[in-house]
């Protein structure tokens, strides 16, 4: 029958190409989330070839760490994911430098994609600009793409044609959104329909941020155990808000409240009662998270934020924004919403929260139900299943 039929090609593995503008080498924590996903692929079962270009004059210029142009990976459980790293020109962004670097990228691509064995089942392109990157590549093999799309903020691609963009939106197969946010601005933006688009949150790796024992995390880390303590994760520039949690926290200039920010940037938070402040080893950020009272981020552009839903799963109550990027995973149950370009209300959230003890339980048990339910197993399955179905 049909159905015998489909279930049985459902079974078949699945080589998937995945076009991605990072991935994590050499200790840096590049596009951990990418590398989740397809190492989750992995072990369930489909054949993984990640292609990542670096930039040469990032490696000249900003003495950028160069990544091997071709390795293997091992993922937990034993499966192994092919990473190909090739090299192209990014230039200012000038018009003409633009266009030389889109067209170094693509001989990068292609220069992988000739070496590979077997043509791959499908194209997975993280981000809109991965997906024109490889498009024609794909048209031309006639390979399946499928975008996932979770930018900050999805940049109109002005350089192409009507004819170009109408020809892209009918070839893509699917679209994985990671917020409605995500799918609107997509569909706004003509680079894709509804009927083509799927929603799946960002989703955690349970065995890494899982709810630990706060007292033991504290002193492990030197931690008092009688001060509130805030945590904020996330680059430091002004649209994470690194500098308003801490002028905030200055604002109330409360001696028991201490705080961690975890990150890098330009924006380097200035309080005085910083536990912590730069970059921490990423499976080291569960210690850190389960010794906070509450996970503060105003953040003002996002698709949808994986270190807060992180934050959830080690039962933290949330401070961010209440803007639309933030509705698909936070609620007045397990946050407190703010215009996260006001200082004051973000004060008054961390000091309500500070004073309010049931409700930092309330709101921490909240966090944690709705974190079980977005699991990068389950997120996944879903989206394979989703493939599955729009190539049956």
């Amino acid at each position: 029958s049909n159905k015998s039929k489909k279930n049985k090609f459902r079974k078949h593995s699945m080589k998937i190409c995945i076009i991605t503008p990072g991935y994590p080498d050499l200790g840096r924590p590049f596009f951990v989330f990418v590398e989740r996903l397809v190492n989750e692929f992995a072990d369930q079962g489909h054949q993984c070839v990640v292609i990542a270009p670096q930039s040469i004059l990032q490696i000249v210029f900003r003495n950028t760490k160069k990544s091997s142009f071709h390795r293997f990976h091992r993922t937990e459980k034993g499966n192994i994911v092919e990473i190909y790293q090739p090299y192209y020109l990014s230039f200012s962004n000038y018009k003409i430098g633009n266009i030389l670097k889109r067209f170094t990228h693509k001989l990068a691509l292609k220069r992988v994609i000739k070496r590979l064995d077997d043509p791959p089942t499908l194209f997975y392109a993280h981000f809109w600009v991965s997906a024109f990157q490889i498009y024609r590549i794909a048209l031309k093999a006639q390979i399946p793409l499928f975008v996932a799309t979770g930018e900050s903020e999805i940049h109109s691609f002005e350089y192409v044609s009507k004819t170009f963009l109408n020809n892209f939106t009918n070839y893509v197969s699917g679209v994985i959104c990671v917020s409605e946010k995500s799918k609107l601005e997509s569909i706004n933006l003509n680079l894709t329909t509804n009927e083509k688009c799927i929603t799946l949150n960002n989703a955690v790796d349970k065995n890494k941020f899982y709810v630990k024992d706060k007292e033991i995390c504290r002193k492990k880390l030197g931690i008092s155990e009688d001060v509130f303590l805030v945590i904020f994760v996330g680059g430091f520039i002004h649209r994470k808000g690194s500098l308003r949690v801490s002028n905030a926290l200055q604002m109330l200039n409360d001696k028991n409240i201490e705080s961690i920010f975890i990150g890098s940037g330009i924006d380097e938070p200035q309080y005085n009662r910083i536990f912590h402040s730069g970059p921490v080893e990423n499976n080291k950020i569960i210690d850190y998270l389960n010794s906070a009272d509450v996970f503060v981020l105003p953040t003002l552009r996002e698709g949808c934020c994986n270190a807060i839903i992180e934050a959830m799963a080690c039962c933290l109550p949330i401070i961010s924004s209440n803007l639309s990027f933030n509705d698909d995973i936070l609620n007045s149950k397990n946050s407190i919403r703010i215009d996260p370009n006001n200082i004051v209300k973000l004060a008054e959230a961390i000091n309500m929260l500070k004073e309010s003890p049931k409700i930092r339980t309330e709101m921490s048990s909240q966090s944690l139900k709705i974190a079980s339910k977005l699991t990068i197993d389950k997120r996944a399955l879903k989206i394979i299943d989703f493939i599955r179905n729009k190539l049956d």
